[in-house]
């Protein structure tokens, strides 16, 4: 049974591969070669990066006689990247298969399950570890150019560390199983997880650079440390050197450790698999209901949907959690920045330059927050409802326009004060650094209003398609951003001959005047842009 069960998931796991489910059909050859291509472009891009990385330690570390710290190092990249990439999806891969009323209603053992439904779940963890693991081991074959009972000693490595990623994400599955079931807020606890996931990346990659230069510099002293207060990293970086001994004690312990948790989990599989959310209890009280307006109700709708799904915030309110960021690096950083910048001779105005690039880029950051732009789209089959009601078009997309307006213009205007603070211009360019970029959110919200419902592809299966993959969001991101810059790059030339304040003032009634007559095109033509879908 066993065996007919790894086949389905084989099959399952390549499926994706040649099947398109968005349009439920096979794919064509071409888009088959292409798919194939897209994954291994960004398996090797990832391999660069700590191809780079290895290659910057290996020879320091190997002269000092420390590979063992070197393999220490990228095993724990490996398994880093191997938790993260799989762990998520042994939640959803083994315990809410869709396939589970079949099997449950079959004389099937839950451990023979749970097994053959890891097998996904290893594929994809070692294919995440190997984007460390392989550049670390070909890095050091080729620098260090090690015996023979090195190179199988990296390879025995390589198997300790994919076990080791199966059983994290076996209990990284098991957890979120366990969470699932009683936690009401999901949306937003998987928006906090990447947003802290982000975090950690970035503070690794801005740190990469300074750590791996201290470590190659003091790479002896490093080294013995380590030997002395945490021995299990020397022994466990050991077998990458070559260490029988010890390859053996590690690898009967991962394999140990890893069959004990699928003993767990094959325990507890199907109460986890087959429980539903905790409900609360709810007890009736009457109270008053206070109606609403057509705007307001709509406008109620539209903030439900946006924090209902953690895609659309994580994808389409990024620059929420990132404008509150640099505002507080503004006023940290910024006089310090600003010190460094010099004079130029010539009747340009430098400091008018500085507070128009301070503006272009609040306005840029500001892109980042585009959730009207695939609001029309989001509806999907659902387009008849708002459209069959007695309500205008008109408030049905003022009320979308304005959500965008106001998730964006309570975090710009804090960074725009910050960045008022700092700027070295006069009470008018500081003035206007608030109001400029609170006119730019009002244009580009109308903007990415008036694009969703003209270009909106309501007929789609997978909510990603309008959030990440429509015309409307490459225009209403890039498109915006590409305007933004285009503010810095025309004071150049005006620059000579205008002050900053005179120039923003400029640019905050254009924006002002051009979001008014994109919101009248709205108000007369969105019934029929609205009727058309």
């Amino acid at each position: 049974m066993i065996k007919s069960l790894l086949k389905k998931q084989f099959a399952e796991f390549f499926r994706r591969f040649f099947f398109d489910y968005k349009r439920n059909k096979v794919r064509s050859k071409g888009a088959v070669v292409g798919f194939f291509l897209l994954y291994a472009y960004l398996i090797l891009y990832m391999s660069g990066m700590f191809f780079v990385m290895a290659n910057s330690i290996c020879r320091s570390l190997s002269d000092a006689g420390a590979g063992w710290l070197y393999f220490a190092i990228m095993s724990g990249f490996a398994l880093m990247m191997g938790a993260f990439g799989s762990g998520f999806s042994t939640y959803s891969g083994v315990y809410k298969g869709k396939d589970n009323d079949l099997l449950f209603s079959l004389p099937i053992p839950p451990r023979d399950i749970v097994v053959a439904r890891l097998l996904n779940v290893y594929i994809l963890g070692t294919v995440y570890s190997g984007t460390a693991m392989v550049p670390a081991l070909l890095v050091y074959w080729f620098t260090a150019r090690p015996g023979f009972g090195a190179v199988i000693g990296g390879l025995i490595l390589y198997v300790i560390v994919s076990l080791l990623v199966l059983t994290l994400s076996c209990v990284i599955g098991r957890i979120i199983a366990a969470v699932s079931v009683r936690v009401k807020k999901k949306n937003v606890i998987t928006v906090l997880l990447a947003l802290a996931f982000f975090a950690a990346y970035f503070f690794v990659y801005f740190k990469a650079r300074d750590l791996i230069s201290d470590l190659s510099e003091n790479a002896a002293v490093y080294a013995d440390a380590i030997r002395g207060k945490a021995y299990f990293v020397y022994l466990f970086g050991s077998v990458g050197e070559g260490s029988f001994p010890w390859s053996a004690v590690f690898l009967a312990a991962s394999a140990g450790l890893l069959a004990l948790v699928i003993f767990l989990m094959s325990r507890s599989f199907f109460g986890n698999a087959t429980a539903s959310e905790k409900l609360s209890k709810t007890v009736y009280r009457e109270k008053t209901i206070r109606g609403r307006s057509a705007f307001a109700a709509f406008l109620g709708k539209e903030f439900s949907r946006f924090t209902s799904s953690p895609n659309y915030m994580l994808n389409c309110g990024l620059g929420v959690i990132l404008l509150p960021i640099v505002g507080v690096l503004l006023l940290i950083k910024g006089g310090d920045l600003l010190s460094r910048i010099p004079e130029f001779e010539g009747g340009f105005d430098v400091k008018g330059m500085v507070c128009v690039g301070l503006c272009t880029v609040l306005c840029a950051l500001s892109s980042m927050i585009d959730t009207a732009s695939p609001s029309v789209a989001l509806e999907g089959k659902n387009i008849w409802i708002p459209r069959s009601l007695p309500v205008p078009a008109k408030t049905i997309l003022h009320a979308k326009a304005a959500v965008q307006f106001i998730i964006t213009i309570i975090p710009m205007l804090f960074t725009s004060v910050c960045a008022a603070v700092i700027t070295p211009g006069n009470v008018f360019v500081r003035i206007l650094t608030v109001l400029f970029p609170a006119v730019f959110a009002f244009f580009t919200a109308v903007f990415n209003t008036l694009i969703g419902v003209c270009l909106a592809n309501v007929h789609w299966t997978d909510e990603v398609v309008p959030i990440k993959q429509s015309a409307t969001v490459v225009i209403g991101v890039f498109g915006v951003m590409a305007l933004a810059a285009n503010i810095a790059l025309l004071y150049i030339p005006a620059g000579f001959f205008m002050r900053a304040d005179v120039y923003l003032g400029i640019c905050t009634a254009v924006f002002a005047a051009l979001g008014v007559i994109l919101l009248r095109v709205i108000d007369k033509k969105g019934e029929v842009l609205f009727g058309r879908l």
